[in-house]
């Protein structure tokens, strides 16, 4: 070891992964990445109410959630939550053991999504902060 460190910091060095590792890892990641990009953000609070609902379900198969979106009109865009089997045409990504599924056209909905729970009224609060396209509102304000 090289005495010209801290003693705190050359006694921590040692706990560190060695740099092959942390490049493998990096690795790993940028490839998990690449399989499915879909940024999906899900607080703590919403998956666990959305593992009771799968839990409570019967079904042979796994389920998974879908979140559909919904016409906008001229207000923000709103959306749906069901459960659902994972059909071969589906795409999906799994978020805090949260399976999502989605149709490949619905995919620029799903990019930057947040699910959360409301705390006071027990209902899942879906948005999303920049959607990808909104209709054109024809009325005046």
């Amino acid at each position: 070891m090289n005495r010209d460190l801290h003693p705190y910091i050359e006694d921590k060095m040692l706990s560190f992964p060695p740099p092959a590792f942390l490049l493998y890892w990096q690795l790993v990641s940028f490839k998990a990445e690449l399989i499915n990009p879909m940024n999906i953000q899900l607080s703590e609070l919403a998956a666990i109410r959305l593992k009771l609902l799968i839990s409570g379900e019967r079904s042979p198969e796994p389920l998974a959630v879908r979140v559909v979106p919904l016409t906008s009109g001229c207000s923000a865009p709103s959306f749906a939550l069901e459960l659902t089997e994972i059909l071969p045409e589906y795409e999906t990504k799994t978020e805090k053991g949260i399976v999502f599924a989605w149709l490949p056209s619905e995919s620029a909905w799903m990019d930057g999504l947040v699910i959360d729970l409301n705390r006071e009224n027990g209902k899942f609060s879906i948005y999303h902060p920049h959607p990808p396209f909104m209709s054109d509102c024809q009325l005046e304000n």
